[in-house]
């Protein structure tokens, strides 16, 4: 097949030359296709862990902002809103009511003992004129508000002591209508017509000279408000409404009783006038997970804030999102906090044991300077298709700057790549053989002619 060329008629080198062509054609095609389909699989790899990175990060943004969304709106409820100082005037107001209505209940008690039950006649008689004017007057008042308040007044003429009705308590429907006021009435009358006064009159001295810490208008409805606002749909474990120097006022827990917000995250919050502060993540030892603590100002009728609803949010979502975010066996989810310590990863001691990556992992330093990416790292001697993505980049300053890494080893996402080479190197060789057996057959046809 191979003997001197010198003998050869000119047509079989010629034949030989395109035989060697073509053989070479088949390598240089089957090395590239080997090349482009690893690029393909290369670029495929990383949009899988790019875009299972992408959907971990909108399931945290999605959660977190769940949570805020419901501070947000308990903290715009008029129960929550209407917040009033509780000083030493509004303590001296609540004992002189009470011994008021004591005294005038005696009196009453007494008097029906050893008197006539019926008011006399006089007595009910300016019981009923009063009545007659009550709206007259109040009609007055409501347009002195709407004068305040075309003048931006109002906050004003709601701290003074005005009543918020005139008429005098009406005839219980269980008795007669047609009967005369008992002194009964009498004592409801005082109940109900020197409440307000002397309330309003604690409540004006308070604010006027900034006396007590502020408290919710109904306490009882605001502690109600709160337990409403635990639940597993929103994450909220405890919530707590506190005064502008963190005292807290109101509050509901799961977990043992709402902390103090730690750090000065909350103050600065407010200093920015910002509609929602998100804080640190802290782990609790007792339930074993991190806490995220958020706040929300709680803005009086002035919009200027009267308090602050805290709440800490269970973290313990993160670490089942860290088991279920799986490309291949070897894949990991990795969520830290602003420090760089891990709230979220499928093995638990780390999160225990607040293990930092700010200063020995790339990816997540980069990610929590705000940068996003995707790229292929050697970790511990391992290579890994990394992405990395920052939870606030889309969540503006409703988001804690928190970094999200997603790490899948690269033998585990190249394992179809070593079987595509495989594969193509036998079809090479199977061309080049059935090649070079072709030619081989040609060149003993034109041997044979030339021998004949």
């Amino acid at each position: 097949m191979f003997s001197s060329e010198t003998a050869k008629p000119r047509s079989l080198q010629l034949f030989q030359g395109i035989i060697v062509i073509v053989a070479l054609l088949i390598v240089w095609l089957a090395w590239d296709y080997i090349r482009e389909d690893g690029s393909k699989r290369d670029e495929a790899a990383r949009r899988q862990v790019a875009l299972t990175a992408d959907l971990a990060a909108r399931d945290i943004r999605t959660a977190l902002s769940g949570a805020a969304d419901s501070l947000q709106l308990l903290a715009r409820l008029p129960e929550l809103r209407n917040m009033r100082r509780h000083g030493p005037a509004a303590e001296l107001a609540g004992n002189t009511h009470s011994a008021l209505l004591t005294f005038v209940s005696d009196l009453a008690f007494y008097s029906e003992m050893y008197h006539s039950s019926a008011i006399p006649e006089p007595l009910a008689t300016l019981w009923s004129f009063w009545n007659t004017v009550a709206p007259s007057w109040e009609y007055h008042l409501a347009a002195m508000r709407r004068w305040f308040y075309d003048r931006g007044l109002f906050p004003y003429i709601e701290a003074l002591p005005i009543p918020e009705t005139l008429e005098l308590p009406k005839t219980p429907p269980a008795r007669a209508v047609s009967r005369k006021p008992t002194w009964g009435d009498l004592t409801a009358f005082y109940a109900e017509c020197l409440e307000q006064p002397l309330i309003g009159t604690s409540l004006f001295l308070d604010s006027t000279f900034g006396w007590g810490a502020m408290i919710p208008a109904d306490p009882q409805e605001s502690g109600r408000l709160l337990a409403a606002t635990l639940n597993d749909r929103d994450l909220i474990r405890s919530v707590a409404l506190r005064g502008l120097d963190g005292k807290e006022v109101a509050g509901v827990s799961e977990i043992g009783g709402p902390a103090m917000p730690s750090g000065g995250w909350w103050r600065r919050g407010l200093r920015q006038n910002r509609p929602f502060f998100p804080g640190p993540a802290v782990f609790d030892e007792g339930m074993g997970r991190p806490l995220w603590q958020a706040g929300v100002p709680v803005r009086g009728a002035a919009r200027e804030p009267e308090g602050l609803l805290t709440a800490q949010i269970d973290l313990g979502f993160l670490g089942d999102l860290a088991a279920r975010a799986k490309l291949t066996p070897g894949s990991m989810l990795i969520v830290t906090d602003e420090d760089g310590v891990v709230i979220g990863h499928p093995r638990t001691s780390l999160v225990v044991n607040q293990v930092s990556l700010r200063h020995t992992h790339q990816a997540v330093s980069a990610a929590l300077d705000g940068e996003e990416g995707e790229s292929e790292l050697r970790i511990a001697g391992v290579s890994y298709v990394a992405a990395w993505r920052s939870i606030r980049q889309d969540g503006g300053n409703r988001m804690p700057g928190w970094a999200l890494v997603f790490l899948t080893p690269a033998s585990e996402m190249t394992s179809d790549w070593f079987r595509t080479m495989l594969l193509s190197v036998l079809l090479a060789s199977g061309a080049l053989g059935a090649l070079f057996y072709t030619s081989g057959l040609v060149e003993s046809a034109f041997e044979e002619d030339i021998e004949a």
